[in-house]
C-alpha cells in the first residue's frame, strides 16, 4: 500500500514542502513500514530516546490505534534513529492540554515495542525510515486474516536556523494537528507472504 504525505489541510503546499512517501508491507507477525522523505537538510539533536523529537529536528510519527478501541500509539523516529513511544489513552491528549497529566505519564520504556533502521542520502538531501511494528505491540493477535485499524504517518520537516517545521501526513487532515484520530486512514491490512515470514 502507498500513501503520499501531503498538506491536506492547506488549498496549496507550503513553499518549502518537500515530497514523502510511505509504503506499508502487512505481514502476518507485523507491520512494516517504510517512509521515504527529500528533505533540505536532514538533522536532529536528540541525543536519546522518549525526548520531545518534534523539538529537536526532522521527524517520522506513525499513529495507530485498533479500530474500535480508543487508546492509541504515537511513535517516532529521528533521523540518528532515536524513538519517542507514547500510548495515549482516549482522554490523555486532552489531559494532558488541561494540565492534568504530563507527557510523560503516556511515555513507554520498551525497547521491543518497535524496531527501526535509517538511511540518509550522501548529500544529506534525503533519509528513509524502515520500521517494523509487530502486531502484538498494538494488542492485536499475530497471524490474523486482516487487521483493522486506523492510521496516520506524518512527518516534522525542519530546517537548521529556520523557526518553524513543514507538517505532512498520510491522512487527510482538515486542520494542522495530527491527533484528530477521526481523520486518520481507516485500512484493512491483508498480510502478504514473504521471504522472510
Amino acid at each position: 500500500m502507498i500513501l503520499p504525505l501531503k498538506q491536506f489541510w492547506l488549498p496549496e503546499p507550503e513553499k518549502d514542502f518537500l515530497p514523502a512517501v510511505a509504503l506499508l508491507y502487512p505481514r502476518k507477525d507485523s507491520l512494516e513500514i517504510v517512509v521515504t522523505m527529500k528533505d533540505a537538510a536532514v538533522y536532529s539533536d536528540a541525543n536519546g530516546s522518549n525526548q520531545f523529537m518534534w523539538k529537536l529536528g526532522d521527524v517520522v510519527e506513525i499513529f495507530i490505534g485498533v479500530e474500535g478501541k480508543g487508546n492509541y500509539w504515537e511513535l517516532h523516529v529521528t533521523p540518528n534513529n532515536y524513538h519517542l513511544q507514547l500510548h495515549w489513552s482516549h482522554d490523555g491528549l486532552d489531559n494532558v492540554r488541561a494540565g492534568e497529566k504530563s507527557i510523560e505519564d503516556f511515555m513507554v520504556d520498551a525497547p521491543s515495542l518497535f524496531e527501526s533502521q535509517v538511511s540518509i542520502g550522501p548529500e544529506k538531501d534525503i533519509w528513509q525510515v524502515h520500521v517494523t511494528l509487530p502486531w502484538q505491540s498494538i494488542g492485536l493477535a499475530p497471524g490474523q486474516c486482516d487487521y483493522e485499524v486506523d492510521m496516520a504517518i506524518c512527518r516534522y520537516d525542519a530546517t537548521p536556523g529556520v523557526v518553524g517545521t513543514v507538517l505532512s501526513s498520510t491522512a487527510p487532515l482538515r486542520a494542522r494537528s495530527y491527533h484528530r484520530r477521526l481523520e486518520w486512514n481507516a485500512l484493512s491490512l491483508t498480510p502478504q507472504s514473504l521471504a522472510k515470514d
